[in-house]
């Protein structure tokens, strides 16, 4: 991790614990960095969520967490959506399941919260994860969409989505999991 990232992360934990506004100058000291330094940290952070600020600024005051950005639940800790990991699986599992269904670039970076930059950089990574079971991930007309055989992408919903990887194929067989975990079973499965 970046010194940048995680001075990005600390900045939200420090933001996250505090009820009250912090100032500049505050945060830079923890952070040992400058107030200049501080300022264009929480203009990175919020230029990724394109619909409302995360961090608010005042005049005077200092910065805090917006309390209505859908990233911060009702106990102050971040959603899901704001950890990449998890981004990227649940773009990974999307893609997948409606394969060779195209999406919309702009749609996935409303839903997952994210900038075109962010979004190129998920592309490159879940691109080698792909390449692995002879897939590609290919975009044509600011659409996102997997391309490949239909048995290599049940190979790869089997092996890179949890959810199939703690099936028991004995119990899919003879009909013992729940009705939903079972069709998309036989469907991966071809059986």
């Amino acid at each position: 991790m970046s010194r940048k990232q995680e001075q990005m992360e600390t900045l939200l934990l420090l933001l996250r614990d505090s009820k009250d506004y912090i100032s500049a100058k505050v945060l830079g000291e923890k952070l040992n960095c400058s107030d200049k330094t501080v300022y264009r940290l929480v203009k990175g952070i919020n230029k990724d969520c394109p619909v409302e600020a995360f961090i608010l600024s005042e005049k005077g005051r200092g910065f805090k967490l917006n309390p209505r950005s859908s990233l911060v639940d009702v106990d102050g800790n971040f959603t899901e959506a704001f950890d990449p990991e998890v981004r990227r699986e649940k773009l990974l599992e999307r893609l997948l399941l409606t394969a060779p269904k195209p999406h919309s670039i702009y749609d996935l970076g409303e839903e997952f919260y994210v900038s075109e930059s962010v979004e190129l950089k998920d592309r490159q990574i879940l691109q080698e994860s792909l390449a692995i079971y002879g897939l590609d991930l290919k975009m044509r007309q600011r659409k996102l969409f997997i391309d490949g055989d239909e048995a290599q992408i049940r190979s790869a919903i089997l092996n890179l989505l949890p959810m199939f990887n703690q099936l028991d194929l004995e119990q899919i067989t003879q009909n013992k999991v729940q009705p939903l975990d079972g069709e998309l079973a036989h469907f991966c499965l071809g059986l």
